[in-house]
């Protein structure tokens, strides 16, 4: 009896250990590309940056529009703000152009 309650033991911690490992490993595949990694300083600092650098001759309410927008799309693409430091314009494209679009923008390259 006691052989049988001691397989029966550690089968239950194998199970428990598989399910934890399991739920583990979702976690981390879902965090993958969230914006899970951005600080509440890093979207400010991103905002700013954004909006400092836009064309003067946009309306500040345009440019805010725009820039939401590349926050979004940013941070749905890169799980941290670090990963965003020394791309290209280029790398960037569709984004932008797709902010463009949103914020009214178009033309203004």
């Amino acid at each position: 009896m006691k052989i049988y309650f001691r397989f029966f033991i550690s089968a239950l911690v194998v199970v428990i250990l598989m399910i934890a490992c399991a739920k583990s490993d979702k976690s981390v595949s879902l965090n993958n590309g969230s914006s899970s990694g951005w600080t509440e300083s890093e979207k400010k600092t991103f905002l700013k940056d954004c909006s400092d650098g836009s064309h003067p001759d946009i309306p500040k309410e345009k440019i805010k529009v725009y820039c939401d927008c590349m926050l979004g799309k940013i941070m749905s693409k890169y799980n941290k703000y670090a990963y965003t430091v020394g791309r290209t314009r280029e790398e960037f494209k569709k984004m932008i152009d797709s902010c463009d679009a949103v914020a009214g923008i178009e033309g203004y390259d």
